[in-house]
Formats: structure tokens, sequence, C-alpha cells
């Protein structure tokens, strides 16, 4: 059992504190634009099994777990060379614990062992350094077809980082404790065991590079009353990467691609992710070797992996026409005398709108406005880190929902895996609006992870961790 008592955050905005009061924009100095926020969380965590006693002196002090983390961020933002843009920043985070670890080596059993606990007041402190320049570059083509104009997006970025290596004595965050019988020695973290962890090992001065590139165009259509509509033909294209310069070996890191766009007015949204090896794959050692796969003939980079995936969500609001959607949003604001028109009070407070990925899907949220929803995704990946056949997997998954009356509704979720041909992890979950309450069951009819959940909870957004659960799980059931 995982006990969390108390839990404690705090945090302040970004603020400028050299900013003078009332400054002309245009005329800032450079230290006004130097901007700094604070975050603290505090937290003891209690971790004991569940035939012990809990609420004693033994639990609290030998199963207790506390500390207190403070993180300041530190950067600004200037526009440089007319045409980019420049983002210093510093990261600096201290973490304070009420003891540490020391390890020994066991003789007897031949491990490295925790001796002891040292009580205390110890700080695990960790910062590092990065600057950004990037810029925009565009491009425009204009065509007096069907398609009037095509749009290039292009931002390049280019930036330095730098950690410090805080397994370095002079730190002394890590010990040096023999782990053989031959001698050897090896680093251990004596902040392994707190709550907010410790700061890293290795020393990074990586120089870091990426190109993000967006294509639009304009066509003509009727229906607007500019007789354009503007499509995105690639929302992202995107490659990413870095060199560290502090590095021994593998200096330069996979190289990260990715693309993403959508068709038939954003119906069918689609994925596409890779990651490319610039390091041979040495197939007689089984593994990858300091050298760049060109110089060894495999080409300028192997892929390791590969991702795709096709999706659309559908329901009755999708499928209206462009001036029935048009109609109902003046019809709601009227109804509301000029509200919001958000749909999902709680994805607003959370920054969330209509169209993200998770609008629909925030813990305890119903929306019985929508009577059906319709999710299908087709998921293709390719695996292949080293040598030997790659693994290919492809799946589709559905998940939706239905309104049976005014006050219940239904949901599912699965999939089907067409390698293993067999069906993914299946659930179906039933709904009761109780006016203030939700009542929500949870069921998995088949599998390992065979359980069902009965909740009941307040609709408040505000009170969400007001509610009464019941849970079986996977002993729960014969087999």
């Amino acid at each position: 059992m995982t006990l969390t008592l108390p839990q404690v955050n705090f945090s302040v905005n970004r603020m400028f504190p050299f900013k003078k009061e009332g400054g002309i924009s245009g005329n800032k100095k450079w230290y006004e634009e130097i901007g700094i926020s604070y975050t603290t969380n505090a937290q003891n965590q209690i971790r004991t099994r569940m035939d012990k006693p809990l609420f004693q002196e033994t639990v609290f002090r030998d199963s207790s777990r506390m500390g207190i983390r403070h993180n300041i961020p530190i950067s600004a933002n200037y526009k440089v060379f007319k045409y980019f843009v420049f983002n210093p920043g510093i990261n600096f985070s201290e973490r304070w614990y009420p003891n540490r670890l020391e390890y020994g080596f066991n003789d007897s059993t031949n491990r490295v062992e925790v001796i002891d606990t040292v009580s205390g007041f110890f700080a695990n402190r960790d910062f590092s350094a990065n600057a950004n320049l990037s810029t925009k570059v565009y491009g425009l083509w204009r065509y007096r077809g069907f398609v009037k104009a095509i749009r290039h997006v292009m931002t390049p970025t280019v930036g330095l980082n730098y950690r410090p290596d805080f397994s370095d004595d002079f730190w002394g965050y890590y010990q040096e404790v023999q782990s053989d019988t031959l001698g050897n020695t090896e680093l251990r973290n004596r902040y392994s065991n707190g709550v907010y962890g410790s700061a890293g090992q290795g020393l990074s001065a990586a120089l870091t590079f990426g190109i993000q590139n967006t294509l639009e165009a304009k066509v003509r259509d009727k229906s607007d009353s500019t007789g354009l509509k503007k499509i995105k033909i690639l929302e992202r294209f995107s490659l990413n990467g870095n060199y560290n310069m502090a590095a021994e070996e593998f200096k330069l890191s996979t190289i990260r691609f990715t693309a993403s766009s959508s068709i038939f007015d954003r119906l069918i949204t689609l994925n596409y992710n890779a990651t490319f090896d610039p390091y041979h794959f040495d197939e007689d050692l089984g593994r990858r070797v300091n050298e760049f796969a060109f110089d060894n003939g495999s080409g300028l980079a192997r892929v390791t992996n590969q991702r795709f995936t096709a999706g659309t969500r559908l329901d009755p609001r999708r499928l209206k026409s462009k001036s029935q959607k048009e109609k109902d949003k003046k019809d709601k604001k009227s109804n509301e005398g000029g509200g919001s028109d958000e749909t999902n009070p709680a994805a607003g407070a959370l920054g969330i709108t209509e169209g993200d990925v998770d609008y629909y899907r925030l813990p305890g949220y119903v929306d019985f406005s929508v009577p059906w929803s319709l999710n299908l995704n087709y998921n293709l990946s390719y695996n292949n880190p080293g040598g030997g056949e790659p693994t290919i997997r492809q799946s589709m998954d559905f998940s939706g929902d239905l309104d049976l009356t005014q006050g219940w509704k239904v949901g599912f979720r699965t999939g089907y895996d067409f390698e293993a041909k067999d069906f993914t992890f299946t659930s179906f979950n039933f709904y009761r609006d109780l006016h203030c309450w939700n009542l929500a069951c949870s069921w998995v009819p088949f599998g390992f992870q065979q359980t069902y959940t009965l909740t009941i909870r307040v609709k408040s957004s505000i009170l969400q961790d007001l509610k009464l659960e019941r849970r079986r799980g996977v002993g729960d059931f014969r087999r």
C-alpha cells in the first residue's frame, strides 16, 4: 500500500524582476527580458505491506520517504540580427531530503548492498544551461488554376545544452563502492530512494539541431465568402537530433523524424514517426559500434523503428454541414447570453480546447451532449534496433459510446492485432447521469487484466476526488 500524506504544491507565475514599470515597448534593455518562475513540491510517501499495522511509529519511521523539490527556470527572449530569435535559459533544481544511503560490498553474498541510512539534512541540486537560435523562412508559389497558392514555412533551430557531471566527487551525490571480489568498483547513487529522484550522471555538452516545416495551400471554394479556402497539406514535417561533444563515443544521437497531416477536412488524421541510427550495427558482435553506417556501406543511416497511424472520430457534430455548424454555434451563444461555447468546462480549466486528442477523454468526464461517437485507428509499426528480422505489427483500435436513454450512456474500447490474430485489451463502460453525481462502471470481460470497477463521484471538476469506488481485479476471479 502506498500512502501520500501530505502533498503540497506551490508555484509563482513567470515574472520579470528587472522590467521597468511603464516601459515603452521596443526600447527595453536586455536585462528587462529576463523572466523567472518558481515551483516547489513537497510530499511524504509511505509504502508498507497491507498486513502490517499502519498507524504506528515504526511504520512512519521505517517506511516513510519525504522530500521537498524547488525548481527555478530562468529564460529570456531576444530578437537578434533582425530575423532571428535567441532564447537563452538556465534551469536550477534542488531537492531536500532527510536521509541518504550508504553502500558497501557484502562478501557473503558478493553483492553491493545498502549498509546504512544516514539521517540529517541533505541537499541534492542540479542545473543546466541552454541557448537556442531560430528563424522562419517563408516560400510562396502562386498559381492560376484551382490551387491559387502554396505556402511553405521552414523553421530551423540550432542550440547548445550544457549539464555538468553530477557523479563527480565534488558533488558527493554518488559513492564509489567495490562491486566484486576482483576489486572492481562502480558508482551508486546515495539518493536513489529519494521521492524526487537525484541529479544525473554524465557530462553533457550537446549541440542540438532541428528543422520544422509546414505546407499550406489556398484553393477555390464557392461556399466561402472570400472565394478561397486554406487547407493544410503538411501540418508538421520535422527532423531533430543532437551532437554531444562531451561523450567519449556515439556523439551523434539518433535522428527523429515526425510528419503529420489530415485529409477530408480533418476527418482523417495521419501521423508518421521514425528513428534513424547513424551508427553501424556489427552483426558478428551483436551490437552497434562507434562507426558511422555510411562508412560501412549501410547507407546514410539505419531505420531502427517506424510507426504509422491513421485515425478518425465520427459523431453527429462532425457529420453536420458547415452552415449547420455555424447556425448551431450562433444558437448556443444566443441561449447562453453570449457566453462561452465550450462543451467541456473541465477541459477548458485544463487549457484543452475542442479538437485536441484528450478533449473527450478527461478522467471521469462524460459528455452527455453527444448522442454517439466512434473512434477508429489503424496502427502499423516496424522495429529493428539491430541485426535479425524486423518486428512488424499492425492493429486496429475501436472505441466509442452511445446514449441508451437521456441519462444512460454505454462506451466500449477494443482492437484487433493482425499478427496475433486476436483481440487486444477490451473494456466496456457504463455511465449514469445522476444530476450532480456520475455513476460509472468499467468492465474488462476477458484477458489477463479481467477486472471491474464501480465508481460514484461528484460531477464538479473542483471536487473530482470526492468519490466512492469498488474494485475487483486479477486475483478475485477464478480461471
